[in-house]
């Protein structure tokens, strides 16, 4: 049954009815604004409603909800694409109806609710159009799931100046992305009245805080946060990638300590370590050294990201570097680590100095430090220490 094909421009079904054919609003590219007036749950008999309007005032061409309806709408939704489906819970004459949507909406359209009143979908809705809410009350069931379809510059998103509740589903696609970082938002919290219920999920995702939803994928990390929307992608840190590959899990094992040797596994990342055993790998080393001019110097040799740039005086402080801060401190007392000024030894002596030391994985490099003076005239002691952070 088509209405608004030039033969009708609008129907009203008050009885339940069992026509199995559907009923299509509009033709392809169709403007029409028009509507179907229901009265009965089973009004739309068993078929289909199909929307092909793609008529740009919202405040028209779709179903017009006559009777409390929450007992639940079975029909299948179809949404062509760019078409929409207009939902009015208080047509004239009749206020503050509800409906519940229990069958799939489908399609690439937009779904549109108007007028006070209420308008719940329970299914599996797969449609990725917006969804619109400039009337009464939105609500996606504890059974119901919403589909976001996301690619590099878009989603579609729920949207409106009425209120939404969710306690069911977000189900977001993100397989079209290929950006390392974005930020999409999923609802217009500025402009809605909205609640995420406490049955609220998005699957997939785990939830590590209140409102907070997140999932740690090759390459970057996906977080849906309910208090703005917004879904972020950002990239995935070298300590995440590395811990991944170990089997440790992912930012949050940062501070545990594997294999109980005593230093935690950005620490074990950070000086190229093996968190998975608490054997010494050789590859940070303290020794006096002979340099080329002769003098005998205490010196610190040891793995650092590849790129690593170091500032003194005093301590030297790297940059950043792959989420690593590098401090080579110094002390002749144990106390003061800040003033003792340390330096890098390079070239031909760093060279002899890291001669035999354990092959470093790729992404690290040995560099070499020393305490000021020499052996002869030093104090009695010094002692040298290598500080990881996180920026």
């Amino acid at each position: 049954m088509a209405i608004g094909d030039g033969r009708a421009q609008g129907l009203t079904l008050e009885g339940a009815n069992n026509f199995s054919g559907g009923v299509t609003l509009g033709v392809p590219n169709s403007t029409d604004g028009v509507n179907v007036s229901i009265f009965n749950v089973n009004s739309l008999g068993t078929g289909p409603l199909r929307s092909e309007l793609k008529g740009t005032d919202l405040s028209k061409g779709g179903l017009r909800i006559s009777a409390d309806l929450s007992a639940g709408v079975a029909n299948p939704i179809e949404l062509a694409a760019g078409a929409r489906l207009v939902v009015n819970t208080s047509p004239s004459g009749y206020s503050n109806k509800s409906v519940l949507f229990t069958g799939p909406v489908t399609g690439a359209g937009r779904l549109v609710k108007i007028g006070d009143g209420t308008m719940a979908l329970s299914g599996t809705n797969t449609y990725t159009g917006n969804t619109i809410v400039n009337g009464g009350t939105f609500v996606l069931e504890q059974t119901g799931s919403l589909k976001f379809a996301v690619t590099d510059s878009s989603s579609n998103r729920i949207e409106g100046n009425s209120t939404v509740t969710f306690n069911g589903s977000f189900v977001l696609d993100t397989t079209a992305v290929t950006n390392t970082a974005g930020t999409w938002n999923l609802v217009a919290v500025s402009t809605l009245n909205e609640t995420f219920g406490p049955s609220f999920n998005v699957p997939a995702f785990t939830q590590t805080g209140a409102g907070i939803w997140v999932l740690e994928v090759a390459g970057g990390t996906w977080t849906f946060t309910t208090f703005d929307g917004n879904l972020t992608l950002t990239p995935i840190s070298e300590y995440t990638v590395w811990a991944l590959a170990k089997g440790l899990g992912g930012p949050e094992s940062a501070g545990e300590d594997f294999d109980g040797d005593g230093r935690v596994n950005f620490e074990e990342f950070a000086l190229d370590g093996d968190p998975l055993t608490g054997a010494s790998d050789g590859k940070v080393n303290a020794r006096l050294a002979t340099l080329a001019d002769s003098n005998t110097v205490f010196t610190l040799t040891l793995p650092v990201r590849a790129g690593a740039v170091f500032n003194g005086p005093g301590d030297l402080v790297s940059d950043t570097v792959d989420g690593v801060i590098f401090r080579i401190q110094g002390s002749a007392d144990l106390t003061d680590f800040i003033t003792m000024d340390i330096t890098e030894i390079t070239g031909n002596d760093a060279t002899a100095i890291q001669a035999g030391l354990p092959a470093l994985a790729p992404g690290w490099t040995y560099r070499t430090f020393r305490t000021p003076g020499t052996v002869a005239d030093s104090e009695p002691r010094d002692f040298l220490r290598v500080v990881v952070a996180q920026p």
